[in-house]
């Protein structure tokens, strides 16, 4: 039997999703991903035989300075290493508990951290991170990228030394990029900190926003929870985006060739519909103010925060 003349109908695969908020743990993946972008810490805690490797073996010659600003809240001084251009560890500097290690770098240039405990950090920055209305990650310049975060023990005075073979005591405290990233652990948290790379990365909810309200009109159509990320506007408007991080903290899977939300036979429960309608007001707000600061013709005025800053070949 011919089929000319006649068009297949691809129907669509049954959800898969549950009815409940799944975790965040594909959001997290989402994080860390975007996260590796702009920086690296790797950790070798005390008492861990496993040898670490630096995440960048040696320095390359670097255009672009930013300013390092290295916390240390553990209880014992911190060394400060330069990976060079053979290598090679170049001390730097120390700093004594409760100081803060300061020094202006270049980004691609690895640094190490030592503590007497024998725990240490490797870091690597990658990209100058971007202001938002709430952090500041820019020198006074307007241009030059701060990297700050501290490093602390997870028991500073009555840790155990001689018996902690194995044991984690040193954590990272980045306040833009939290790490690890299962430190976001409330979809709240999750759903905030898409919304502040969102403001980093000047994209737009609009065509997200087009999605959600879908969503919470019809909740009893999966048709409008079930995403193909291969659609040209999905892709480009949501997916490589911060959106698919907002996607991700409200419960949105990945099943194949689609990201899903919820039952395929009945609807969203309303405790679900709730956060949808709440995430919508945010977004709905965060556009406006978005909008506000800038003219009919799409430009910036004098009122907005954004400053233009210069990026590694390729960013």
């Amino acid at each position: 039997m011919s089929n000319h003349g006649t068009s297949a109908t691809v129907e669509r695969p049954r959800l898969r999703s549950s009815k409940r908020h799944p975790g965040l743990s594909q959001f997290h993946a989402w994080h860390s991903a975007i996260s590796e972008i702009y920086r690296s810490y790797l950790v070798q805690q005390y008492g861990d035989e496993t040898p670490t490797y630096p995440i960048i073996p040696r320095s390359e010659r670097g255009n672009i300075s930013i300013h390092l600003n290295v916390q240390n809240l553990t209880n014992v001084p911190m060394d400060a290493f330069w990976i060079d251009y053979k290598g090679h560890e170049i001390f730097k500097g120390k700093a004594l508990p409760g100081q803060t290690w300061q020094q202006t770098t270049w980004i691609g240039h690895p640094w190490l951290f030592k503590f007497e405990t024998g725990g240490e950090v490797h870091f690597v920055p990658y990209r100058v991170i971007q202001n938002t209305e709430k952090v500041s990650t820019l020198d006074q310049d307007g241009r030059t990228g701060i990297h700050r975060f501290a490093i602390l023990s997870s028991s500073c005075h009555d840790y155990d030394y001689d018996n902690a073979s194995g044991a984690s005591i040193l954590n990272i405290v980045d306040p833009i990029f939290p790490y690890p990233s299962s430190e976001i652990n409330t979809v709240e948290a999750a759903f905030e900190w898409s919304l502040r790379q969102m403001e980093r990365e000047e994209s737009s909810p609009r065509t997200l926003l087009k999605y959600l309200r879908n969503i919470v009109s019809k909740p009893e159509i999966s048709k409008y929870r079930q995403l193909r990320t291969a659609n040209k506007i999905f892709w480009n408007e949501v997916w490589i985006t911060s959106g698919r991080g907002m996607l991700h903290a409200l419960g949105f899977v990945e099943n194949g060739a689609y990201i899903e939300c919820g039952p395929h036979d009945e609807a969203l429960p309303p405790d679900r519909l709730g956060v949808f309608s709440r995430a919508i007001s945010e977004l709905e707000n965060w556009l406006h103010m978005q909008e506000a600061g800038s003219g009919d013709d799409g430009q910036e005025h004098e009122s907005s925060s954004r400053s233009p800053i210069i990026q590694p070949s390729g960013a």
